[in-house]
This record gives structure tokens, C-alpha cells and sequence, in this order.
């Protein structure tokens, strides 16, 4: 049922904002207010769900309204898990360093300033666009109304459901039964301090999207293609790894599976990561690549050549990698943007 649907995403949302309220990077970062509204916001529409499911049905403005609304749910979801992975990255970075290093002025993600800029013109963007569709509820008459069962509720200061991935400081590793949860769109792992790696039996989640995982320091995603898993189709569209200081491998068999689906890639302050995988030239799919403070990768892996959609490359304080490109720069000739950032200076091309 539609509204089953969008009452578990407003409920993941609403859950997701609670968890951000208060932290102190959403403090010194001015977002508490717009956090606050858009939690506000959040909850009114909620309460009409349930009528406006019964209505739908003789109503195709009010389907319509179903269906932007569950646009911009979606859309939240993507915004609050990109600020969490990446501010719990940079504050784990913050108190590594003793003195910040002086990137060029320019908003990229590597930014604090100017990842501050894009994630508070997010968040707002959210806001104004819930806060219409919110005042569109008008025009059906929807009466509020409280549901007797909250379901995927997770009570603050509880641990977190690992399964989305919402700070599970205390979860000591993922369960090896994954494959019983056939509908998982996201999966984000962050700020865990045991987790070694991750289940085999994830490649069972055919309808994963978003694989994050920021912060775990023990955590290495070695996952060979076995021969009987060649034939292994998933949906992984975006895949981003912030901040693990023991990654040494990446996770060849969901990138394998994920050839003709994976869109974004994101791979930042992996230190010890010393190779981007052959098969990396086999993501046919993938429109933007972005590296940032990998110091001990050298070179993009052979092949590279042959990612015919990348649209974008982006390469940030990773200094022999961007030497590498500056003299082998033909071998991704046909990516149209390309961003170089070291400490100084910037390179486009």
C-alpha cells in the first residue's frame, strides 16, 4: 500500500532528524532551526497519511500529491544521510590533525566551508519543498489522525536499527541473514569502532541502492568474486566509504554485480588503501568519481578508459595520483570535467 510505504519512509526521516538534533555539528553549523522545522513539517503530513491513502483512490490530484510528497521524502533521506556520513567523517578527521590543511577556496567536498554552504542550501531546499506540499494538504480536507502501531520506530538513545545505519556504536557485526531483507533500498554504516567487515550474504540484497559506510576504523570490504557469482546482478547505484582507516580492499563482487547500475562512487580519507581495482574499468554505468585524501594511491587502475559515462572526476589531496593523471592525462580524455585539488592549487580540465 502507498501510504505503508510513505509512513515508513516519514518514519525512517522523522527518526534520522531526531538523531541530528542537538549534535554539535548541527549546532555550530546553524542547521538546528531547519532540522527542527522540517521536523515539524514532517510530522503534520504524517498524520494525514492514513486518510489520504483511503481517499486516493477517487482522487488523482490527491494521488499525484501521494506521489510528490513520497519524491521528496526520498529526496530527505539522501540529504540528512550524506550530512551525517560526511560530518561524522570530518569531525573523526578534526581530531586526528592538529592543524587543518589549506585547500583552495572552492565548494567542493573536501570543503568544510563549503560543504557546510551545500548541505545547509540542501536541507533548506527540503524544507521549502515539504513545507508546499505540506500546505497543499488543504485543498483534500485530510483529517489527522494518530496511528495505533508505529512501525521501525527506534527510540533515541537505543541502538540503532544497523540496517540503517544510524550511528551503531555498539553493534558488533551485521548478521550473516541478510538475504530476508529483500527490500532494503539503503544501508549505512557509521561511527563503529568493532565491525570488521561485511557479511557475504549481502549480495542478496538485490534492491540496495546506497551502500555508505563512514568511520568504522577496523573495517576492510574484501569480497571476491567467486565463480559462482558471476552471474550476479544487483542495484547498487551509489557507493561512498569516508573515512576508513583500515580499508585495504574494495568490495569486488558488489562492484562486479553493480556494472550496469552504479552511478557514483565516492572514496575519501582511506589512507591505507594502496589500489583501485582492475575491475573498476568494467562499471560501465558510473557518471562521477571522487577521490579525496588517499594518500598512498599512485594511479588509476588500468582500463580507465574504458568508463564511457564517468562525467565527472574529481581527485582532492591525493598528490601522486594527481601526478599520475597530469602525465597520463589521455587516458580519460573523454571525461568532461575533471577537478584536480592539492594543497595549493587547482587544476580543471
Amino acid at each position: 500500500m502507498a501510504e505503508s510505504i510513505l509512513f515508513d519512509i516519514a518514519t525512517e526521516v522523522l527518526t534520522k532528524i531526531g538523531s541530528l538534533v542537538g549534535w554539535e555539528v548541527s549546532l555550530l553549523w546553524n542547521l538546528e532551526s531547519d532540522l527542527k522545522s522540517l521536523e515539524g513539517t514532517l510530522s503534520t503530513i504524517k498524520a494525514v497519511l492514513s486518510d489520504a491513502e483511503k481517499k486516493q483512490a477517487q482522487n488523482d490530484q490527491l494521488r499525484d500529491w501521494l506521489g510528490k510528497l513520497k519524491d521528496v521524502f526520498l529526496d530527505a533521506e539522501d540529504v540528512l544521510e550524506e550530512f551525517e556520513l560526511q560530518a561524522s567523517g570530518r569531525e573523526v578527521e578534526r581530531q586526528k590533525r592538529s592543524t587543518l590543511r589549506k585547500v583552495c577556496q572552492c565548494f567542493s567536498s573536501s570543503n568544510p566551508v563549503g560543504f557546510q554552504y551545500e548541505i545547509s542550501h540542501k536541507i533548506k531546499e527540503i524544507r521549502e519543498r515539504l513545507d508546499q506540499i505540506a500546505s497543499d494538504r488543504n485543498r483534500f480536507s485530510l483529517i489527522e489522525s494518530t496511528p495505533v502501531e508505529v512501525r521501525h520506530v527506534i527510540p533515541k538513545g537505543r541502538e540503532t536499527d544497523p540496517f540503517l545505519g544510524v550511528g551503531c556504536k555498539s553493534l558488533l557485526s551485521l548478521c550473516e541473514g541478510m538475504q530476508g531483507l529483500k527490500s532494503l533500498r539503503k544501508l549505512f554504516l557509521t561511527r563503529n569502532p568493532v565491525i570488521s567487515s561485511l557479511p557475504n550474504t549481502i549480495k542478496y540484497l538485490k534492491k540496495l541502492e546506497t551502500l555508505a559506510i563512514g568511520s568504522c576504523p577496523k573495517i576492510n570490504l574484501k569480497m571476491e568474486l567467486l565463480e559462482e557469482d558471476r552471474e550476479l546482478r544487483l542495484s547498487l547505484k551509489k557507493f561512498i566509504i569516508v573515512n576508513l582507516e583500515s580499508l585495504v580492499d574494495m568490495p569486488q563482487l558488489l562492484l562486479q554485480a553493480s556494472t550496469d547500475t552504479l552511478k557514483y562512487m565516492q572514496i575519501e580519507d582511506c589512507e591505507k588503501l594502496e589500489a583501485l581495482p582492475e575491475s573498476l574499468q568494467n562499471l560501465t554505468s558510473l557518471e562521477k568519481l571522487e577521490i579525496t585524501r588517499c594518500y598512498e594511491l599512485s594511479s588509476l587502475p588500468e582500463g580507465i578508459e574504458h568508463l564511457t559515462s564517468l562525467k565527472e572526476l574529481k581527485i582532492t589531496e591525493c598528490p601522486a595520483l594527481i601526478e599520475s593523471y597530469i602525465n597520463d592525462e589521455l587516458k580519460i580524455i573523454h571525461v568532461p570535467v575533471v577537478h584536480l585539488i592539492d594543497h595549493d592549487t587547482s587544476f580543471y580540465g
